[in-house]
């Protein structure tokens, strides 16, 4: 091979070669940037993959849930600590049994209630319970049922199967405007269908890479205000198999109130989510006077006190441990007025359940 040839061979390579490098290396500044030296060190246990196609979650046997999170995790989710216990959820292990003379409270949700991107101690459900073990010691039991990638729909048939067995007092239900006025879908991941071509070395390795959601964070914002989204039209489809979401909470409050059992919906604040109070003038026109129906709305509360960039990493908008410990402060501060009129009112007997059939599949 004559040294033209060396040269023309080099050149073909050079590129390619320059722009993994540089790849890699802001990967490696991403990671220490966000996570330390543990990101380097163990690499795999840092990934933002997402849910769908992660390790903590298997297939439920009930297609109506469609997924579940792994029972006895210990490992790493969106670059934090994350783990289950012997039942599937994110909680420290709890007997089914309840204590005698303990007020246990569930809380439903989906990937900001499960605590994605932060550690198992700064959840904002644990910190919740850290904040009532200390005025209320031995009293209050926080059980955070929450999982992410759910729709209300899956939420809801999630208590029935999950977390009613261990016997709630209490349920806190984190709602969201966008859920009420728009339909909810029910279908499931499909956790049976295979990548193909791109989309399988995207799956398998790009996906990976933390710079990777960070350029497409950058390429989103950068055309998201010169490009006409669809919104209604985004994410999984619906097809026939979606109801209001408005309809699928009514549904659930109307069962809970028959077991005599106090729904607090709870309004927590998105990144970048301006308040409005649209979700409390929402509750206010269709759930305010139904029975054993509470809200707290930590919006309000919120206002201007949660920076637009406190979230896990740039390229991912989940909120960071900051903004849970926030959540844990404003609901705190709004349950404990509460609490005095709800106990009460769980002494009083259960109803009959209505014969009207219910609204929703």
């Amino acid at each position: 091979m004559n040294r033209n040839s060396s040269i023309s061979s080099f050149r073909v390579f050079a590129a390619p070669l320059c722009v993994t490098g540089i790849f890699l290396l802001a990967e490696i500044f991403f990671r220490l940037t966000y996570f330390g030296l543990p990101s380097i060190i163990h690499p795999t246990e840092y990934t933002p993959v997402v849910l769908a196609h992660s390790s903590i979650i298997e297939g439920d046997d009930n297609p109506a849930i469609g997924h579940r999170l792994k029972p006895d995790i210990k490992g790493h989710y969106q670059g934090a600590e994350f783990s289950t216990n012997r039942y599937g959820f994110r909680e420290r292990d709890v007997t089914l049994e309840k204590p005698p003379g303990v007020v246990r409270i569930a809380v439903m949700g989906h990937s900001i209630t499960m605590g994605a991107g932060v550690n198992d101690e700064e959840v904002y459900t644990r910190i919740l319970q850290t904040m009532l073990d200390r005025a209320y010691p031995g009293r209050y039991e926080v059980l955070n049922f929450a999982t992410g990638g759910y729709t209300l729909h899956q939420v809801r048939v999630r208590y029935e199967f999950l977390a009613k067995p261990f016997s709630p007092d209490i349920i806190m239900f984190p709602v969201y405007y966008d859920e009420f006025v728009r339909p909810g879908a029910i279908l499931p991941y499909d956790l049976s269908s295979k990548r193909q071509g791109w989309a399988e070395l995207r799956g398998n390795y790009v996906e990976h890479l933390f710079i990777y959601r960070a350029l497409r964070k950058v390429f989103k914002d950068m055309t998201a205000k010169n490009i006409s989204i669809d919104w209604q039209k985004r994410g999984r489809k619906t097809g026939k198999s979606s109801v209001p979401g408005a309809r699928i909470l009514e549904d659930f409050l109307e069962k809970r109130r028959a077991e005599n059992i106090p729904v607090i919906m709870l309004g927590l604040p998105r990144l970048k989510e301006k308040y409005s109070g649209k979700l409390s003038d929402y509750y206010n026109e269709r759930f305010r006077g139904m029975p054993g129906a509470y809200f707290i709305d930590t919006s309000a509360a919120l206002k201007g006190r949660i920076n637009p960039k406190d979230y896990i990493y740039f390229g991912d908008t989940h909120p960071n441990a900051t903004v849970h410990r926030l959540y844990a402060e404003a609901v705190y501060d709004q349950l404990v007025p509460m609490l005095p009129a709800i106990e009460e009112n769980l002494k009083k007997p259960a109803m009959v359940p209505s014969a009207r059939q219910s609204r929703t599949p």
